[in-house]
């Protein structure tokens, strides 16, 4: 009876110690190395050397692709998992049968996570059928914001359009014709131009120009009878309109004389006074942030960029040199806000993160700037679909800015691009463009150049919402002078 014998009852007392030490230290190991395994460190089996993996997430359209790293071909298909040594460059190729192939060189960090999860990869030839002709070539069309809906003006018709659904890309246009009773008599012809879209996909801001004068109408096309002139129902004549949070009836409502920003309510058909006075250029965010450019309390030579919260308190941002062409964007980006500054006679564009509690002195840290894009007399300034590229743009070069990634992409496009036609993200990672009737995509980085399908050089490829299917405005290509609304598959259905 050990119990009873105290010299045994305490050697088995050390042992039971020494037993729960050695598990303490058993299981502080195994978090110790499960730990270090989370962060990527493993030990090469061959050479005996201590290394720290990355992680690479790879997908693609379509999926199962083979993937080929550094020339040699991996097990696994998309959508893969790939956990490979880091601090090292990597080319990555992604080959299908019938299929053009995709490839793109990076840099893998130690412990770091690369999500290729984009790649779209075209079919060798794509199917290309017409989904409407056309005696000339239409001169306007704009896609809703899903990318459901399609409107194409009618060629010589100022107000009336062809409406496609790309959801259901078989069935007829529908015929969208702007009501006579809101427009204004007009001693010359009238041009007309689509301003925005509102968030419900429906309803859309139309600039009107007759007689050397502007009216904006919000034509809804699920309900063209509910349309309504902007000019007659709020008693205005702006130089400009522009949705407030991508509101149907919410407007801000600006007048180049004077610099006069006002809010208009289209439900309530009021109109509010000047929320601001002297603005050369605004971009608005949400239904309470407004940057704004002003010469107000400017040095000479110089305006100042303010920020304008919840109807009340304004912030110095930045003072940059005058320009004729002032770039202002903001947007959420995961979840932060970032606002860009930039203009045509300053080579640097800059990018501030989440500037407000800063400004408002609820941080004591200094104002930084997150990244100075530097473009020689940039022209554009825009976010990607997905908010997470910046992109700043003169002709055929681009600087693109990761906002997640903390990096920038220098791109110097092979065509020749007007330095008044804007390139427009596809998506979320590509952009999409037209040269010499050939409409191109390419990736934020400048990789996988590829030509998609023939395009007016005025028009644009339009997506449906799957991004499926290419839609595009072209010479027919059945009939010959006549022009037509064509699609084309990106998915081989063989």
């Amino acid at each position: 009876m050990d119990f009873l014998d105290p010299t045994r009852k305490k050697a088995h007392r050390r042992r039971l110690l020494a037993g729960y030490l050695l598990v303490a230290v058993a299981v502080a190991m195994g978090t110790l190395i499960l730990l270090f395994s989370a962060y990527g460190w493993d030990v090469n089996r061959k050479t005996g050397d201590v290394i720290q993996n990355g992680t690479v997430f790879v997908d693609s359209q379509p999926g199962g692709s083979l993937i080929t790293l550094n020339g040699e071909e991996q097990r696994n298909r998309t959508a893969s998992r790939l956990v490979m040594p880091g601090s090292r460059q990597y080319t990555i190729k992604l080959s299908q049968d019938g299929y053009r192939d995709w490839e793109r060189t990076f840099s893998l960090e130690g412990g770091k996570i690369e999500r290729i999860v984009y790649p779209v990869q075209l079919p060798n030839k794509l199917k290309t059928v017409e989904t409407q002709l056309y005696a000339t070539a239409p001169e306007l069309a704009s896609q809703s914001p899903d990318r459901r809906w399609l409107l194409v003006q009618q060629p010589a018709q100022t107000y009336v359009f062809d409406l496609f659904d790309l959801n259901n890309p078989t069935a007829a246009a529908s015929t969208i014709i702007i009501p006579r009773s809101i427009l204004t008599e007009a001693d010359k012809p009238a041009t007309v131009r689509i301003v925005e879209w509102a968030n419900d996909n429906r309803r859309v801001i139309i600039e009107r120009t007759h007689d050397g004068k502007l009216e904006f109408l919000m034509i809804d096309i699920n309900a063209i009878a509910s349309s309504v002139n902007i000019n007659t129902t709020l008693t205005v004549a702006p130089t400009s309109v522009t949705l407030r949070d991508k509101k149907a009836d919410q407007l801000y409502i600006f007048d180049a004389i004077g610099g006069i920003l006002r809010v208009g309510d289209l439900k309530n058909r009021t109109v509010s006074g000047a929320i601001l006075t002297n603005v050369l250029a605004y971009k608005s965010y949400g239904t309470d942030i407004i940057m704004y450019a002003t010469r107000v309390g400017a040095a000479d030579g110089k305006m100042n960029v303010r920020i304008r919260e919840n109807d009340k308190a304004t912030y110095l941002l930045k003072s940059i040199p005058v320009s004729t062409i002032y770039m202002l964007d903001v947007a959420e980006s995961d979840g932060t806000p970032y606002y860009v500054i930039g203009s045509a006679v300053n080579d640097a564009t800059f990018v501030y993160r989440d500037p407000l509690p800063t400004l408002k002195g609820q941080n004591r840290s200094s104002l930084l700037v997150s990244a100075v894009l530097r473009l020689t007399a940039p022209k554009f300034v825009q976010f990607s679909a997905n908010m997470q590229f910046i992109s700043v743009q003169s002709g055929n070069k681009l600087v693109v800015y990761d906002t997640v990634g903390d990096r920038q992409f220098k791109l110097s496009l092979k065509h020749d691009i007007l330095e008044t036609t804007k390139l427009k993200w596809m998506d979320g990672f590509r952009f999409s463009f037209a040269d010499i009737e050939q409409g191109y995509m390419i990736d934020f980085d400048g990789s996988n150049e590829q030509p998609v399908v023939p395009t007016l050089a005025t028009a644009e490829l339009y997506y449906a919402p799957n991004y499926e299917t290419v839609f595009a405005l072209s010479a027919s290509p059945t009939v010959s002078g006549r022009f037509a609304l064509t699609q084309s598959s990106l998915i081989n259905k063989e």
